[in-house]
Protein backbone atom coordinates (compact mmCIF):
# COMPACT_ATOMS: atom_id res chain seq x y z
CA UNK A 1 0.00 0.00 0.00
CA UNK A 2 1.38 3.29 -0.73
CA UNK A 3 1.78 6.05 1.34
CA UNK A 4 2.31 9.63 1.07
CA UNK A 5 2.67 12.82 3.44
CA UNK A 6 0.54 15.77 2.71
CA UNK A 7 1.81 19.23 4.37
CA UNK A 8 -0.09 22.38 4.85
CA UNK A 9 0.74 25.13 6.81
CA UNK A 10 -1.56 27.18 9.60
CA UNK A 11 -1.16 30.93 9.38
CA UNK A 12 -2.07 33.62 11.98
CA UNK A 13 -1.44 37.10 11.85
CA UNK A 14 -1.03 39.33 14.97
CA UNK A 15 -3.04 42.52 16.39
CA UNK A 16 -1.82 44.72 19.09
CA UNK A 17 -3.88 44.09 22.62
CA UNK A 18 -5.28 40.79 20.57
CA UNK A 19 -2.42 38.59 20.25
CA UNK A 20 -1.84 36.22 17.54
CA UNK A 21 -5.08 34.11 15.92
CA UNK A 22 -6.01 32.84 12.37
CA UNK A 23 -9.63 35.45 12.98
CA UNK A 24 -7.13 38.26 12.63
CA UNK A 25 -6.25 37.66 9.19
CA UNK A 26 -6.79 40.47 6.76
CA UNK A 27 -9.87 40.30 4.40
CA UNK A 28 -8.13 40.65 1.62
CA UNK A 29 -5.38 37.66 2.41
CA UNK A 30 -5.89 33.55 2.08
CA UNK A 31 -7.15 31.49 4.73
CA UNK A 32 -5.87 30.33 7.61
CA UNK A 33 -4.62 26.70 6.08
CA UNK A 34 -2.41 27.07 2.89
CA UNK A 35 0.22 24.98 0.79
CA UNK A 36 3.43 25.82 -0.52
CA UNK A 37 3.91 27.81 -3.42
CA UNK A 38 -0.13 27.58 -4.05
CA UNK A 39 -3.06 30.23 -4.44
CA UNK A 40 -5.23 28.05 -2.89
CA UNK A 41 -6.15 28.15 1.13
CA UNK A 42 -8.76 26.75 3.16
CA UNK A 43 -10.66 28.06 6.35
CA UNK A 44 -10.28 24.89 8.46
CA UNK A 45 -8.46 20.94 8.10
CA UNK A 46 -11.75 19.64 7.58
CA UNK A 47 -12.02 21.48 3.79
CA UNK A 48 -8.04 20.24 3.70
CA UNK A 49 -9.08 17.03 4.13
CA UNK A 50 -12.10 16.92 1.70
CA UNK A 51 -9.84 18.80 -1.33
CA UNK A 52 -6.64 16.75 -0.81
CA UNK A 53 -7.90 13.25 -0.95
CA UNK A 54 -8.00 11.68 -4.17
CA UNK A 55 -10.32 8.98 -5.52
CA UNK A 56 -9.30 5.35 -3.59
CA UNK A 57 -6.75 7.69 -1.22
CA UNK A 58 -7.76 7.28 2.87
CA UNK A 59 -6.73 9.83 5.07
CA UNK A 60 -4.35 7.71 8.37
CA UNK A 61 -5.49 8.17 11.51
CA UNK A 62 -2.99 8.88 14.43
CA UNK A 63 -3.78 7.37 18.22
CA UNK A 64 -5.20 10.32 19.94
CA UNK A 65 -5.87 12.78 17.22
CA UNK A 66 -7.44 13.91 13.70
CA UNK A 67 -4.54 13.00 12.14
CA UNK A 68 -2.79 16.21 11.26
CA UNK A 69 0.64 16.36 13.23
CA UNK A 70 2.75 19.11 13.74
CA UNK A 71 6.09 19.19 11.61
CA UNK A 72 8.21 22.02 12.71
CA UNK A 73 10.68 23.70 9.83
CA UNK A 74 14.67 23.72 10.36
CA UNK A 75 14.11 28.36 11.51
CA UNK A 76 10.91 27.96 14.22
CA UNK A 77 10.44 28.27 17.97
CA UNK A 78 9.37 25.90 20.98
CA UNK A 79 6.11 25.51 19.46
CA UNK A 80 7.08 25.29 15.60
CA UNK A 81 5.94 28.39 15.12
CA UNK A 82 8.21 30.70 11.87
CA UNK A 83 7.73 34.40 11.76
CA UNK A 84 8.32 37.13 9.29
CA UNK A 85 7.02 40.45 8.61
CA UNK A 86 4.66 38.99 5.96
CA UNK A 87 3.42 35.23 4.28
CA UNK A 88 5.74 34.08 1.53
CA UNK A 89 4.51 31.66 -0.85
CA UNK A 90 7.56 29.60 0.11
CA UNK A 91 7.33 30.14 4.03
CA UNK A 92 10.88 30.81 4.90
CA UNK A 93 10.66 32.82 8.08
CA UNK A 94 12.74 33.48 11.52
CA UNK A 95 12.35 31.40 14.15
CA UNK A 96 11.92 34.39 16.84
CA UNK A 97 9.16 36.87 16.18
CA UNK A 98 10.35 41.07 16.08
CA UNK A 99 9.10 44.27 16.38
CA UNK A 100 8.22 44.23 12.83
CA UNK A 101 6.94 40.48 12.20
CA UNK A 102 3.21 40.38 11.64
CA UNK A 103 2.44 37.03 10.25
CA UNK A 104 3.40 33.32 11.93
CA UNK A 105 3.12 30.32 10.36
CA UNK A 106 3.97 26.63 11.01
CA UNK A 107 3.87 23.37 9.05
CA UNK A 108 1.75 20.37 9.91
CA UNK A 109 1.85 17.23 7.91
CA UNK A 110 -0.96 14.05 7.19
CA UNK A 111 -0.16 10.79 5.58
CA UNK A 112 -2.90 9.65 3.03
CA UNK A 113 -2.75 5.60 1.88
CA UNK A 114 -3.78 4.32 -1.34
CA UNK A 115 -6.40 1.21 -0.39
CA UNK A 116 -6.59 0.11 -4.33
CA UNK A 117 -8.82 -0.45 -7.08
CA UNK A 118 -11.90 -1.38 -4.98
CA UNK A 119 -11.50 1.36 -2.65
CA UNK A 120 -11.08 3.33 -6.47
CA UNK A 121 -14.20 1.72 -8.02
CA UNK A 122 -15.93 2.27 -5.05
CA UNK A 123 -15.11 5.87 -4.55
CA UNK A 124 -16.60 6.77 -7.87
CA UNK A 125 -19.27 4.18 -8.77
CA UNK A 126 -20.18 2.01 -6.13
CA UNK A 127 -19.31 -1.59 -4.90
CA UNK A 128 -17.04 -3.75 -7.13
CA UNK A 129 -18.68 -6.94 -8.68
CA UNK A 130 -17.80 -10.22 -7.36
CA UNK A 131 -15.20 -12.38 -9.46
CA UNK A 132 -11.61 -12.26 -10.15
CA UNK A 133 -10.25 -8.99 -10.90
CA UNK A 134 -6.94 -10.40 -12.55
CA UNK A 135 -6.16 -8.42 -16.00
CA UNK A 136 -3.52 -8.83 -18.30
CA UNK A 137 -0.11 -7.08 -16.94
CA UNK A 138 1.72 -6.29 -20.49
CA UNK A 139 -2.02 -3.84 -21.45
CA UNK A 140 -1.84 -2.29 -17.72
CA UNK A 141 2.03 -1.03 -17.76
CA UNK A 142 0.61 0.53 -21.39
CA UNK A 143 -2.27 2.39 -20.31
CA UNK A 144 -0.64 3.21 -17.10
CA UNK A 145 1.55 5.39 -19.35
CA UNK A 146 -1.18 6.57 -21.22
CA UNK A 147 -3.12 7.69 -18.16
CA UNK A 148 0.02 9.35 -17.20
CA UNK A 149 0.53 11.33 -20.64
CA UNK A 150 -3.95 11.98 -20.38
CA UNK A 151 -3.61 13.90 -16.83
CA UNK A 152 -0.26 15.64 -17.38
CA UNK A 153 -2.11 17.25 -20.81
CA UNK A 154 -5.04 18.26 -18.87
CA UNK A 155 -3.40 19.54 -16.68
CA UNK A 156 -1.46 21.49 -18.84
CA UNK A 157 -5.31 23.26 -19.78
CA UNK A 158 -5.65 24.51 -16.50
CA UNK A 159 -1.92 26.13 -16.04
CA UNK A 160 -0.25 25.71 -12.95
CA UNK A 161 -1.21 22.48 -11.12
CA UNK A 162 -0.65 22.10 -7.15
CA UNK A 163 -1.77 19.18 -5.36
CA UNK A 164 -5.66 20.13 -4.89
CA UNK A 165 -6.02 21.01 -8.79
CA UNK A 166 -4.07 17.26 -9.54
CA UNK A 167 -6.47 15.94 -6.83
CA UNK A 168 -9.39 17.31 -8.28
CA UNK A 169 -8.03 16.04 -11.85
CA UNK A 170 -7.91 12.89 -10.83
CA UNK A 171 -11.11 12.94 -10.02
CA UNK A 172 -12.14 14.07 -13.13
CA UNK A 173 -10.48 11.39 -14.74
CA UNK A 174 -11.88 8.81 -12.64
CA UNK A 175 -15.19 9.97 -13.40
CA UNK A 176 -15.07 10.35 -16.85
CA UNK A 177 -13.78 6.03 -16.81
CA UNK A 178 -15.72 4.53 -14.46
CA UNK A 179 -19.03 7.25 -13.56
CA UNK A 180 -22.37 6.82 -14.73
CA UNK A 181 -22.14 8.93 -17.65
CA UNK A 182 -18.50 7.93 -18.82
CA UNK A 183 -18.20 7.09 -22.72
CA UNK A 184 -19.04 3.94 -24.66
CA UNK A 185 -14.96 3.22 -25.03
CA UNK A 186 -11.45 4.10 -23.68
CA UNK A 187 -10.34 6.26 -26.30
CA UNK A 188 -13.84 8.23 -25.95
CA UNK A 189 -13.67 8.58 -21.99
CA UNK A 190 -10.45 9.80 -22.43
CA UNK A 191 -11.13 12.31 -25.02
CA UNK A 192 -14.29 13.58 -22.97
CA UNK A 193 -11.67 14.25 -20.19
CA UNK A 194 -9.36 15.98 -22.24
CA UNK A 195 -12.11 18.15 -23.69
CA UNK A 196 -13.83 19.05 -20.02
CA UNK A 197 -10.24 20.62 -19.14
CA UNK A 198 -10.26 22.99 -22.67
CA UNK A 199 -11.45 26.26 -22.35
CA UNK A 200 -13.56 27.69 -24.93
CA UNK A 201 -10.80 30.19 -25.90
CA UNK A 202 -8.53 27.29 -26.21
CA UNK A 203 -10.82 25.16 -28.69
CA UNK A 204 -11.01 28.39 -30.86
CA UNK A 205 -7.59 28.68 -31.23
CA UNK A 206 -7.31 24.84 -31.78
CA UNK A 207 -9.78 24.96 -34.44
CA UNK A 208 -7.84 26.60 -36.07
CA UNK A 209 -4.80 25.22 -36.68
CA UNK A 210 -2.80 26.32 -33.25
CA UNK A 211 -1.51 24.90 -30.44
CA UNK A 212 -2.29 25.64 -27.01
CA UNK A 213 -0.04 22.90 -25.12
CA UNK A 214 3.59 23.93 -25.85
CA UNK A 215 5.98 20.75 -25.68
CA UNK A 216 8.30 21.72 -23.67
CA UNK A 217 5.75 22.70 -20.70
CA UNK A 218 3.90 19.32 -21.44
CA UNK A 219 7.36 17.62 -20.83
CA UNK A 220 8.10 19.40 -17.43
CA UNK A 221 4.27 18.90 -16.51
CA UNK A 222 4.72 15.10 -16.83
CA UNK A 223 7.69 14.67 -14.79
CA UNK A 224 5.53 16.21 -12.15
CA UNK A 225 2.35 14.66 -12.18
CA UNK A 226 4.49 11.72 -12.85
CA UNK A 227 5.85 12.17 -8.85
CA UNK A 228 1.89 12.69 -7.49
CA UNK A 229 0.26 10.29 -9.82
CA UNK A 230 1.97 7.44 -8.33
CA UNK A 231 2.74 3.89 -9.99
CA UNK A 232 0.45 1.93 -7.62
CA UNK A 233 -2.67 4.52 -8.54
CA UNK A 234 -2.35 4.04 -12.20
CA UNK A 235 -1.96 0.70 -12.25
CA UNK A 236 -5.53 0.56 -10.46
CA UNK A 237 -6.79 2.87 -12.69
CA UNK A 238 -5.89 0.99 -16.21
CA UNK A 239 -6.95 -2.25 -14.46
CA UNK A 240 -10.69 -1.20 -13.77
CA UNK A 241 -10.57 0.33 -17.27
CA UNK A 242 -9.49 -3.01 -19.22
CA UNK A 243 -11.86 -4.89 -16.86
CA UNK A 244 -14.34 -2.44 -18.21
CA UNK A 245 -13.75 -1.60 -21.77
CA UNK A 246 -11.53 -4.20 -22.74
CA UNK A 247 -12.96 -7.56 -21.18
CA UNK A 248 -11.28 -9.87 -23.65
CA UNK A 249 -8.17 -9.29 -22.10
CA UNK A 250 -9.07 -9.32 -18.29
CA UNK A 251 -10.04 -12.56 -16.11
CA UNK A 252 -13.78 -13.61 -16.85
CA UNK A 253 -14.90 -15.74 -13.65
CA UNK A 254 -17.11 -14.56 -11.92
CA UNK A 255 -17.67 -17.34 -9.11
CA UNK A 256 -15.34 -15.92 -6.81
CA UNK A 257 -13.41 -18.91 -6.14
CA UNK A 258 -10.35 -20.50 -6.63
CA UNK A 259 -9.39 -21.09 -10.33
CA UNK A 260 -6.17 -21.51 -12.79
CA UNK A 261 -6.58 -17.84 -13.86
CA UNK A 262 -4.71 -17.28 -17.04
CA UNK A 263 -4.06 -13.23 -16.22
CA UNK A 264 -2.64 -14.18 -12.30
CA UNK A 265 0.59 -12.26 -11.72
CA UNK A 266 3.22 -14.81 -11.36
CA UNK A 267 6.86 -13.42 -10.85
CA UNK A 268 9.67 -14.25 -13.17
CA UNK A 269 12.08 -17.20 -12.07
CA UNK A 270 15.57 -16.03 -13.23
CA UNK A 271 17.43 -14.69 -10.57
CA UNK A 272 18.22 -10.44 -10.66
CA UNK A 273 14.93 -10.25 -12.85
CA UNK A 274 12.07 -9.62 -10.49
CA UNK A 275 9.08 -8.77 -13.08
CA UNK A 276 5.47 -9.39 -12.83
CA UNK A 277 3.55 -10.67 -16.07
CA UNK A 278 0.55 -12.26 -16.41
CA UNK A 279 0.80 -16.35 -15.98
CA UNK A 280 0.03 -16.84 -19.82
CA UNK A 281 2.78 -14.34 -20.61
CA UNK A 282 5.36 -15.83 -18.38
CA UNK A 283 6.98 -18.06 -21.17
CA UNK A 284 6.89 -15.10 -23.83
CA UNK A 285 8.79 -13.13 -21.25
CA UNK A 286 11.35 -16.01 -20.19
CA UNK A 287 11.93 -16.26 -23.91
CA UNK A 288 13.31 -12.54 -24.20
CA UNK A 289 14.31 -11.90 -20.34
CA UNK A 290 17.70 -10.18 -20.23
CA UNK A 291 18.23 -12.42 -16.86
CA UNK A 292 17.60 -15.67 -19.00
CA UNK A 293 20.85 -17.79 -18.18
CA UNK A 294 22.69 -19.13 -21.58
CA UNK A 295 26.02 -20.84 -22.18
CA UNK A 296 28.65 -19.05 -22.77
CA UNK A 297 29.65 -19.61 -26.95
CA UNK A 298 33.28 -20.35 -25.49
CA UNK A 299 33.30 -21.22 -22.04
CA UNK A 300 30.06 -22.65 -21.78
CA UNK A 301 29.31 -20.66 -18.29
CA UNK A 302 25.42 -19.57 -17.51
CA UNK A 303 25.40 -16.13 -17.90
CA UNK A 304 22.79 -13.97 -18.01
CA UNK A 305 21.47 -13.05 -21.73
CA UNK A 306 22.28 -9.18 -20.77
CA UNK A 307 25.62 -9.81 -19.52
CA UNK A 308 27.39 -12.44 -22.61
CA UNK A 309 28.45 -9.14 -24.60
CA UNK A 310 30.23 -7.57 -21.48
CA UNK A 311 31.41 -11.72 -20.32
CA UNK A 312 32.95 -12.51 -23.76
CA UNK A 313 34.82 -8.94 -23.87
CA UNK A 314 36.03 -9.15 -19.91
CA UNK A 315 35.34 -12.51 -17.94
CA UNK A 316 35.45 -14.93 -20.19
CA UNK A 317 38.93 -17.37 -19.53
CA UNK A 318 38.65 -18.94 -23.11
CA UNK A 319 38.13 -14.72 -24.56
CA UNK A 320 41.27 -14.01 -26.44
CA UNK A 321 44.19 -12.61 -25.03
CA UNK A 322 47.64 -11.27 -25.94
CA UNK A 323 51.00 -11.85 -24.73
CA UNK A 324 52.22 -9.55 -21.80
CA UNK A 325 55.63 -9.36 -24.26
CA UNK A 326 53.56 -8.56 -27.65
CA UNK A 327 54.56 -5.08 -27.78
CA UNK A 328 58.50 -6.66 -28.17
CA UNK A 329 57.35 -9.43 -30.67
CA UNK A 330 55.79 -12.40 -28.80
CA UNK A 331 52.87 -13.02 -30.88
CA UNK A 332 52.15 -16.40 -30.09
CA UNK A 333 47.77 -17.21 -30.15
CA UNK A 334 46.52 -17.47 -26.67
CA UNK A 335 43.65 -17.14 -24.70
CA UNK A 336 43.25 -15.63 -20.72
CA UNK A 337 43.48 -19.02 -19.07
CA UNK A 338 46.48 -20.12 -20.56
CA UNK A 339 48.13 -16.17 -20.25
CA UNK A 340 49.97 -17.14 -16.98
CA UNK A 341 51.10 -20.83 -17.99
CA UNK A 342 52.40 -19.21 -21.16
CA UNK A 343 54.51 -16.35 -19.29
CA UNK A 344 56.11 -19.46 -16.85
CA UNK A 345 56.51 -21.56 -20.00
CA UNK A 346 58.15 -18.89 -21.91
CA UNK A 347 60.29 -17.18 -19.08
CA UNK A 348 63.82 -17.51 -21.38
CA UNK A 349 62.20 -16.59 -24.75
CA UNK A 350 60.78 -13.47 -22.92
CA UNK A 351 64.44 -12.47 -21.54
CA UNK A 352 65.73 -13.31 -25.02
CA UNK A 353 62.91 -10.89 -26.42
CA UNK A 354 64.01 -8.09 -23.71
CA UNK A 355 67.79 -8.28 -24.49
CA UNK A 356 67.13 -8.01 -28.18
CA UNK A 357 64.38 -5.31 -27.72
CA UNK A 358 67.60 -3.55 -25.69
CA UNK A 359 70.17 -3.99 -27.85
CA UNK A 360 68.16 -2.50 -30.67
CA UNK A 361 66.94 -0.02 -28.00
CA UNK A 362 70.70 0.97 -27.63
CA UNK A 363 71.49 1.07 -31.38
CA UNK A 364 68.88 3.56 -31.70
CA UNK A 365 70.21 5.49 -29.11
CA UNK A 366 73.45 5.58 -30.95
CA UNK A 367 72.04 6.69 -33.87
CA UNK A 368 70.28 9.40 -32.05
CA UNK A 369 73.25 10.26 -30.42
CA UNK A 370 75.29 10.78 -33.60
CA UNK A 371 71.91 12.65 -34.83
CA UNK A 372 72.10 14.90 -31.87
CA UNK A 373 76.21 15.81 -32.69
CA UNK A 374 75.54 16.37 -36.26
CA UNK A 375 72.33 18.74 -35.38
CA UNK A 376 74.36 20.90 -32.24
CA UNK A 377 77.24 21.37 -35.17
CA UNK A 378 75.00 22.57 -37.35
CA UNK A 379 73.35 24.60 -35.09
CA UNK A 380 76.78 26.45 -34.21
CA UNK A 381 77.59 27.13 -37.56
CA UNK A 382 74.03 28.58 -38.30
CA UNK A 383 74.33 30.99 -35.43
CA UNK A 384 78.05 32.08 -36.39
CA UNK A 385 76.11 33.03 -40.09
CA UNK A 386 73.55 34.52 -38.15
CA UNK A 387 75.34 36.72 -36.02
CA UNK A 388 77.22 37.78 -39.23
CA UNK A 389 73.91 38.55 -40.46
CA UNK A 390 72.72 40.13 -37.91
CA UNK A 391 75.91 42.17 -37.68
CA UNK A 392 75.93 43.81 -41.39
CA UNK A 393 71.96 44.07 -41.20
CA UNK A 394 73.14 46.77 -38.42
CA UNK A 395 75.82 48.33 -40.39
CA UNK A 396 73.17 48.82 -43.12
CA UNK A 397 70.65 50.67 -40.51
CA UNK A 398 73.08 52.60 -39.70
CA UNK A 399 73.83 53.56 -43.08
CA UNK A 400 70.43 54.18 -43.75
CA UNK A 401 69.94 56.01 -40.88
CA UNK A 402 72.59 58.44 -41.77
CA UNK A 403 70.97 59.26 -45.55
CA UNK A 404 67.92 59.91 -43.81
CA UNK A 405 69.47 62.59 -41.85
CA UNK A 406 70.46 64.12 -44.78
CA UNK A 407 67.43 63.35 -46.92
CA UNK A 408 65.25 66.42 -45.96
CA UNK A 409 68.23 68.92 -47.07
CA UNK A 410 68.67 66.90 -50.26
CA UNK A 411 64.50 67.39 -51.00
CA UNK A 412 64.59 70.90 -49.72
CA UNK A 413 67.58 71.54 -52.54
CA UNK A 414 65.72 69.63 -55.01
CA UNK A 415 61.97 71.18 -54.53
CA UNK A 416 63.72 74.96 -54.55
CA UNK A 417 65.53 73.93 -58.04
CA UNK A 418 61.80 72.42 -59.12
CA UNK A 419 60.17 75.36 -58.15
CA UNK A 420 62.69 78.34 -59.63
CA UNK A 421 62.58 76.22 -62.98
CA UNK A 422 58.85 75.57 -62.91
CA UNK A 423 58.71 79.70 -62.01
CA UNK A 424 61.33 80.25 -65.11
CA UNK A 425 58.77 77.93 -67.43
CA UNK A 426 55.61 79.68 -66.20
CA UNK A 427 57.78 83.24 -66.99
CA UNK A 428 58.10 81.36 -70.97
CA UNK A 429 54.87 80.28 -71.16
CA UNK A 430 53.70 84.07 -69.61
CA UNK A 431 55.74 85.83 -72.38
CA UNK A 432 54.94 83.69 -75.18
CA UNK A 433 51.64 83.90 -74.81
CA UNK A 434 51.54 87.23 -74.57
CA UNK A 435 53.66 87.80 -77.89
CA UNK A 436 50.86 85.33 -79.66
CA UNK A 437 48.07 87.57 -77.95
CA UNK A 438 49.94 90.99 -80.18
CA UNK A 439 49.73 89.17 -83.04
CA UNK A 440 46.40 88.00 -83.15
CA UNK A 441 45.54 91.57 -81.92
CA UNK A 442 47.52 92.53 -84.85
CA UNK A 443 45.81 90.71 -87.30
CA UNK A 444 42.52 91.52 -85.86
CA UNK A 445 42.59 95.45 -86.33
CA UNK A 446 44.25 94.84 -90.23
CA UNK A 447 40.76 92.88 -90.70
CA UNK A 448 38.23 95.30 -88.87
CA UNK A 449 39.93 98.11 -91.03
CA UNK A 450 39.91 96.45 -94.39
CA UNK A 451 36.26 95.95 -93.59
CA UNK A 452 35.71 99.46 -92.23
CA UNK A 453 37.35 100.41 -95.82
CA UNK A 454 34.69 98.34 -97.47
CA UNK A 455 31.90 99.59 -95.27
CA UNK A 456 33.06 103.22 -96.25
CA UNK A 457 33.24 102.28 -100.31
CA UNK A 458 29.94 100.71 -100.62
CA UNK A 459 28.80 103.55 -98.17
CA UNK A 460 29.98 106.19 -100.85
CA UNK A 461 28.58 104.23 -103.87
CA UNK A 462 24.86 104.44 -101.87
CA UNK A 463 25.75 108.22 -101.50
CA UNK A 464 26.03 108.75 -105.54
CA UNK A 465 23.13 106.44 -106.04
CA UNK A 466 20.92 108.79 -104.14
CA UNK A 467 22.64 112.15 -105.72
CA UNK A 468 21.59 110.63 -109.26
CA UNK A 469 18.30 109.45 -108.15
CA UNK A 470 17.78 113.12 -106.42
CA UNK A 471 18.35 114.70 -109.85
CA UNK A 472 16.35 112.09 -111.92
CA UNK A 473 13.94 113.62 -109.57
CA UNK A 474 13.84 117.82 -109.69
CA UNK A 475 14.21 117.03 -113.75
CA UNK A 476 10.58 115.15 -113.60
CA UNK A 477 9.44 117.72 -111.84
CA UNK A 478 10.43 120.69 -113.96
CA UNK A 479 8.96 119.01 -116.78
CA UNK A 480 5.49 118.32 -115.13
CA UNK A 481 5.44 122.31 -114.35
CA UNK A 482 6.34 123.04 -117.71
CA UNK A 483 3.55 121.37 -119.17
Amino acid sequence: MAVIDVEVFECERYRVMGGWSKDYLMPTESSAYRMRNCKKSWKNLAEVDDALLGPGWTWERVAGGDGWQLSPLPSTDADGWSYGVGFSSSFEGAPKGGVHCFARWRRMIRSQAFAGDTALLQAVSGPAANGCKQVDLDAVGELSQRLLDTLAAGSVYQGEAPLHKVTKLKWGLAESLFGNKCAANLDAALKSFIDAQRSRTTRVQEAFGGSAVDNAVAAARREQIDAEFIAEERESFATLAIRKYQPEISCSDTSGGEHNCRYRPVLCSYAGCGSQVSSHALQSHQEHCRFMPLPCEKCGEAIPRGEHRMHSSVACPLREAKCTFACIGCDVPLVQQALVKHLDDCQQSHVLMLLCALQEQQDVIKTLTARVAQLESRSESFQTYTGQVVEGLGNRTQALEQESKALPATIDGKVAAVSKLAAEERKKSYTAAVEEARKNSEKMSRKVEEKVGTVQTEVAGIQSQLKNMQALGAAAARTSSGR
